[in-house]
């Protein structure tokens, strides 16, 4: 086996992404946190914050973009539905996907390509009211591929679903892919729904359309493919095999009495398996797990 070495020059990491979806079908509306960055001064004067730009997409392409201007002095840059919607058509259907990046200059990639290769995290935010309480969810920025890049299909556990009279459950699927994706079939999902105690209850395959966030209805799911209400008492875990392009997955549970939304985000293997990263285990690591079962 070859040896693992660190490389000295991040490679696929820059530019990034941060990764929201909107949730209008829950009642909610939805926010974002990012950092500040800001470029340094080397003894030109003031220091300078990267603009922060959201792309808005809608049914599958880029529509909208919304520009900010950080203030410098403050640590994070938050931003809500209603701001970047102002002016903008209301949706037909579906869910807008929300891609946030930072503008920069080229002479800012000495800097900025070491920073944008930590770990670079935002808040995922959804709240019932303006005015009311909200609650968040932090993920990290990912990787922007080019036209034409090979996506490794994605492997996630959603995590622990509850049920109950007064809950329901989704997984909400966000998935980015670029200018010019069509559906061409490569990105349905393969999802297995086992039990606490880790019985396999149900099988079902999503087509999750691409640059768009898909809110899939768990309960309605599981109902549809002949789960009984008993079998769901110790709660539910869903493995996800397939698609073709970047993923963030979520867990969802909602309160339907009070609305209250609780949010967490389902991390791939490689945070776990670190070995995965070396070519040689990554090949057959990928062939057993996403092998028909």
């Amino acid at each position: 086996m070859r040896p693992i070495r660190k490389r000295a020059t991040p490679v696929g990491v820059f530019p990034k992404r941060f990764l929201i979806s909107t949730l209008r079908q829950l009642g909610q509306e939805v926010g974002l946190t990012v950092p500040t960055l800001v470029a340094p001064a080397n003894g030109g004067g003031a220091a300078r914050a990267l603009p922060v730009r959201m792309h808005v997409y809608r049914g599958g392409r880029d529509a909208h973009q919304f520009d900010v201007a950080p203030d410098p002095r403050q640590a994070f840059v938050e931003v809500w539905q209603r701001q970047w919607e102002a002016g903008l058509a209301p949706p037909n259907a579906g869910e807008d996907l929300i891609a946030v990046e930072y503008l920069h200059a080229p002479e800012d990639a000495p800097w900025l390509g070491p920073r944008m290769a930590d770990e670079i995290e935002g808040q995922f935010l959804v709240r019932a009211a303006p005015e009311g309480r909200y609650g968040c969810v932090l993920t990290s920025f990912v990787p922007f591929r080019p036209a034409g890049y090979k996506f490794t299909p994605v492997i996630g556990l959603t995590h622990y679903h509850k049920f109950g009279p007064e809950f329901e459950n989704y997984a909400l699927f966000v998935n980015l892919k670029g200018a010019g994706a069509t559906d061409d079939g490569a990105n349905r999902l393969h999802v297995d729904y086992y039990s606490f105690a880790g019985a396999r209850l149900a099988t079902a395959d999503l087509d999750v359309p691409y640059n768009s966030g898909y809110l899939h209805a768990v309960e309605a799911s599981l109902a549809e493919h002949g789960v009984p209400a008993a079998a769901l008492s110790g709660g539910v875990i869903a493995h996800c095999r397939g698609g073709a392009s970047q993923f963030s997955i979520f867990t969802l549970i909602r309160n339907k009495r009070t609305g209250a939304l609780g949010l967490e985000h389902s991390l791939p293997p490689y945070y776990y398996v670190t070995g995965i990263s070396h070519p040689d285990i990554r090949g057959p690591f990928y062939a057993r797990a996403l092998a028909p079962t």
